[in-house]
This record gives structure tokens, sequence and C-alpha cells, in this order.
């Protein structure tokens, strides 16, 4: 199975007869796309660790620190501020519904996936994918990026106009912007 692109690509090489030239133009577009992702993977990862860390942190609190502290109060015997009440109820309830917590993001994530599959579904989601503050900006740049860069490499290897655009058009992964 080769992609659209490939195939656009060669064509385009066979007809206007600079197929070599055309495959290391794909080479080097293909190296540069590796490249451009694995530096956004990279750039992702400290955050990342930097989330789960802070959740793990947050969760250990609740649920190591917090409640040696609610024996304490208990064997005080005296009415407690709301917050204090508030912050010791939800330390209760993450110790013995911890598995909700780990679960729940989880699965809601594998529900989105299979859901995407439904072309309303996944034009919603693309949608959210796109306003929200740094992802959108950053998920639009990208697949502009992407139609740009493929444009090019198909009018520089001889393609029509009208093939580039729509060998182009169909590299981009959110439909709402395709």
């Amino acid at each position: 199975y080769f992609s659209h692109l490939y195939i656009s690509l060669i064509n385009a090489g066979e007809i206007s007869g600079n197929l070599i030239e055309v495959l290391q133009r794909l080479e080097t577009y293909l190296d540069n796309t590796l490249k451009r992702k694995s530096k956004l993977i990279s750039a992702a990862i400290y955050p990342s660790v930097v989330v789960v860390m802070t959740f793990g942190i947050i969760a250990l609190i609740n649920i190591v620190v917090i409640p040696k502290f609610k024996k304490s109060y208990e064997v005080l015997n005296i009415e407690l501020p709301k917050i204090t009440t508030t912050v010791l109820s939800t330390s209760t309830w993450l110790s013995t519904h911890w598995y909700l917590i780990i679960f729940t993001p989880i699965l809601v994530f594998i529900a989105i996936k299979l859901l995407r599959f439904n072309r309303r579904v996944r034009y919603v989601t693309d949608y959210i994918l796109l306003i929200i503050p740094l992802i959108g900006h950053i998920n639009r740049k990208g697949n502009m990026s992407l139609f740009y860069r493929t444009l090019a490499t198909l009018l520089h290897s001889g393609t029509t106009i009208l093939n580039a655009l729509k060998t182009s058009g169909s590299v981009i992964k959110n439909i709402v912007i395709y």
C-alpha cells in the first residue's frame, strides 16, 4: 500500500522523464517530515513528564499524607472548617475510587479514537482541536505546512496543478481544514 502522494510523484516523474530526481525529492521530503515529527515528539516529552509527575505527586499527597492528618483531626474531636472537611472527603474518595482516576481517561481516549471513525464525530473532534488555544494553532500550522510542502514537492516534480492540489489536500489530517 502506497499513499496517493507517492503514486502521484512517481507518475509525474515517469511522465516528465525525471523519475530519479523525483525519487530523490521524495526522499528529501520524507526525511524532512520525519525530522519535524521527531522534533515535535521530543518537544512534547518534557511537558508530558511534568504533567504526569504533577498528577502523581497530587495523588500521593491525597492517598498517603492527608489520611494521616484525618486521623489527627479525629483524635482532636473538634469541628473543622468547611474547606478542611472538603479536602479530607476528597482524599477519602480518591483513596477508595483510585481506579476511576486511572481508567476513566484511558477509556475516554479509547472511546474517542473509536468514535472518530464516524465522520460527524471526527469533524467535531477536529474542530475542537482547532479551537483549543495553543494546540489549535500548532495543529493548523502543522497541517498547512504539510499541505504546502507536499504541493511544492508535487509541482516541482512536474505534476499538474489540479492533481497536485488534490493530492496535497488529501495529506491534511484535519477534516475541518480539508
